[in-house]
């Protein structure tokens, strides 16, 4: 919230809309929100900042085009299957600099890359998104295409095959089994 904080003042029209937890949620998740809702009243954005609770799976497709960007700013993601459904409904990225997606997206093509530990450039990001078509349009076409083509069940079935078959999987087994 803090990256988005900073970027509001820039953008009276931007709004924040977070999805926090399940139907029923947990206590570490209601501690969650209680956080979230502290932090929106600490920078003075609550009008701006929007929960809309659990989100079934068959209107998430909806929800991701609805928005004019995604932003995954954990401050560390092992992977980042949200983003990567984001991505793939056509919605410009950003993703954490911490984790696994990091590794496989090509900042600036398929998405942005930003450290949410550096609240600034992460503002800086989502205003750079918001302000040039061109880029969140390129963001959007690569980001469906290297989405839907590397995270697609066959294409996930197709590279867990070729690493078994591969002698980096059976050199790393043999050792396993010494």
């Amino acid at each position: 919230m803090d990256g988005f904080s900073i970027f509001a003042k820039r953008d009276p029209d931007a709004h924040l809309y977070l999805a926090v937890g399940h139907e029923e949620r947990s206590e570490t998740e209601e501690a969650i929100y209680s956080d979230l809702i502290e932090r929106a009243e600490k920078y003075g954005i609550t009008d701006r900042v929007h929960f809309t609770g659990y989100i079934p799976d068959d209107m998430m497709a909806d929800c991701y085009r609805a928005a004019d960007i995604f932003v995954l700013s954990s401050r560390y993601e092992p992977f980042g299957m949200t983003a990567v459904e984001a991505m793939a409904c056509g919605t410009p990225t950003i993703v954490t600099a911490h984790g696994g997606l990091c590794k496989v997206i090509k900042d600036g093509i398929h998405g942005l890359k930003s450290d949410p530990f550096e609240p600034e450039d992460l503002a800086m990001d989502m205003h750079t998104i918001l302000k040039h078509d061109a880029l969140a349009y390129l963001l959007s076409s690569e980001g469906s295409r290297v989405a839907r083509g590397k995270f697609s069940w066959t294409e996930i079935v197709n590279q867990l095959i070729e690493f078994v078959e591969s002698n980096d999987f059976k050199e790393s087994r043999s050792t396993v089994l010494n």
